[in-house]
């Protein structure tokens, strides 16, 4: 049972939540061509943005909904006994949250793992938008079209002024209102709105926790790297077994992750 409450305090250290202000939940989907080998095969994952007064959190939905249901489920087996526990299909998503505060102009990075939580500075997105008179109605919203450059990818994004938010997805941020929509140019980066509703109840914090590590990306992925090689060598001499389902790749077709958003210049 160690396990299991092992994961549950994880989880609830990483459930920080704030009641100051009302943020409004908009939620995407993120796709991406990793593999410009196959293009038949995009990532896909929904991803979420809490927007407020002049600060944003930018996460995985497909994390937050997956941590949800394996909580409840860890939970259950400790309330009946059980030591199998199927977790079901694991989709695949993006363990980073990215923090804007107006007031500062900055991005922070943030990888939280094993109770902590680890900050890797990120470069301020200088985007030089040009905003054209075209405009699109999406979600019930009136856009208005802008372009710009980030990391060797010009975008084409739809932003609203009708909410009082000057965010948008990842690390796009810049324009006079909430982007809704963007896509490079090659259409291998598409962030698509599907929703914004208001949030007046708890939500997590839209500052960056105060305890975070600073270190590298480098430095972050050796830590991970060895402590899953640890945890895998101790579930080895455990009596506790997890059953997950991976989920298909397609056609068992290798997937060669050689096409990163922010390209190399």
């Amino acid at each position: 049972m160690k396990l299991i409450l092992s994961y549950c305090c994880f989880m609830l250290a990483l459930a920080g939540v704030a009641k100051a202000q009302a943020v409004s939940r908009v939620i995407y989907d993120f796709y991406h061509l990793r593999d410009t080998t196959n293009k038949a095969v995009m990532y896909r994952e929904e991803t979420i943005l809490y927007a407020g007064e002049g600060a944003s959190l930018y996460t995985s939905y497909t994390k937050m909904k997956q941590d949800s249901a394996n909580a409840r489920a860890f939970a259950e087996a400790q309330r009946t006994g059980n030591m199998h526990i199927n977790l079901g299909t694991l989709l695949p998503y993006n363990e980073e949250q990215i923090y804007f505060l107006q007031a500062e102009n900055k991005v922070t990075v943030l990888r939280p793992f094993n109770l902590n939580n680890y900050v890797i500075p990120g470069e301020r997105p200088a985007i030089s938008w040009t905003i054209l008179p075209d405009t699109a109605t999406i979600l019930g919203y009136l856009c208005q079209q802008a372009t710009g450059s980030w990391k060797g990818r010009q975008y084409t994004a739809w932003f609203t002024t009708d909410l009082p938010y000057n965010a948008g997805p990842w690390k796009l941020q810049g324009l006079p209102g909430l982007i809704l929509k963007a896509v490079d140019s090659r259409s291998e980066v598409m962030f698509l709105c599907k929703s914004i509703s208001l949030q007046t109840g708890d939500h997590p914090s839209l500052l960056v926790p105060g305890n975070a590590i600073v270190t590298t990306m480098k430095d972050f992925q050796r830590m991970v790297k060895a402590y899953q090689e640890r945890q895998m060598a101790q579930a080895a001499d455990s009596d506790f077994k997890v059953a997950v389902t991976s989920a298909p790749a397609g056609k068992n077709r290798k997937i060669v992750f050689n096409n990163p958003i922010e390209i190399e210049q």
